[in-house]
């Protein structure tokens, strides 16, 4: 069955990675490598930007690994480059002492925006990613409004979090805006690197913690995904404190296994104890 899903992506696995990079994911739209520094610039080279070379660097631009027309820009507050994130890889801080967090948004190289349709569609959406969130808010009580690691710029869809109280979890909501608000969530362990998979696919959305027991709800089609795809906030909302190696966005039904191998490659990635 593993070698009859991996074909699916016409090649054999990695046997030191037995999982999927994102560059060979069938459609695969897009591609943030935090632990890849020669992806990351002070702003777009085009506008005179250079290579991020320092810790605590401010990152003003991201390239796209799937596709080098568009990536990700950092207007106002940007994320911080840490040398030391997780396993020897470097990834981005979305953070800052004034509570106001760092947050990127889909552009082109010439820092115009680029809507979330040209990443994913209204009724497929897979986003898988590895983070470590240090903390959040509580549930504001309208879905929209909550926190968000991921998502549609003006909060039609996303991956937010939120934290219950009373202990060290928080909770991962996909959250999809469809003629009304629904969500599905999952708790994880705050300040924990984890890979957090948000699937939006046949008339479901759905969230999972490394690999497990989906927690999911009917969605249908997402009302709007006019804006970009920004990583730490949204109109209403930014995360306060989290950190990201990997995000890859997929706009194309993906079974659970395929989803699982790609979460294998980026929980390999990051060295994290093995699930499967």
């Amino acid at each position: 069955m593993m070698l009859l899903q991996a074909g699916q992506f016409g090649l054999t696995r990695n046997v030191l990675n037995p999982g999927l990079p994102p560059s060979v994911v069938a459609g695969g739209t897009l591609w943030f490598d935090a632990s890849d520094i020669n992806t990351l610039y002070t702003t777009w080279p085009s506008g005179g930007g250079s290579l991020i070379t320092t810790d605590g660097q401010s990152i003003g631009a991201a390239a796209n690994k799937i596709n080098a027309a568009n990536g990700l820009f950092g207007d106002g507050i940007r994320p911080v480059h840490e040398v030391t994130g997780v396993n020897g890889l470097s990834s981005a801080v979305f953070s800052d002492p004034s509570g106001v967090s760092a947050a990127f948004g889909t552009t082109n190289t010439s820092g115009s925006p680029i809507a979330s349709s040209s990443f994913v569609t209204t009724t497929i959406k897979n986003m898988v990613m590895a983070v470590k969130v240090n903390s959040a808010a509580a549930d504001t009580g309208v879905a929209y409004t909550n926190r968000t690691i991921v998502g549609e710029g003006s909060g039609n869809f996303g991956l937010q979090v939120t934290d219950p109280g009373g202990g060290v979890n928080l909770t991962a909501r996909a959250y999809n805006f469809s003629a009304g608000s629904q969500e599905a969530t999952a708790n994880f362990a705050k300040s924990t690197w984890v890979v957090l998979t948000y699937s939006h696919q046949a008339g479901a959305v759905r969230v999972r913690v490394n690999g497990g027991a989906w927690a999911t709800t009917t969605s249908g089609a997402t009302d709007s995904i006019a804006q970009p795809l920004n990583i730490g906030s949204n109109s209403y909302s930014a995360v306060t404190d989290f950190e990201m190696v990997h995000l890859m966005v997929m706009n194309t039904t993906q079974t659970d296994a395929s989803l699982g191998f790609c979460e294998q490659w980026i929980a390999n990635e990051l060295g994290l104890t093995p699930w499967w």
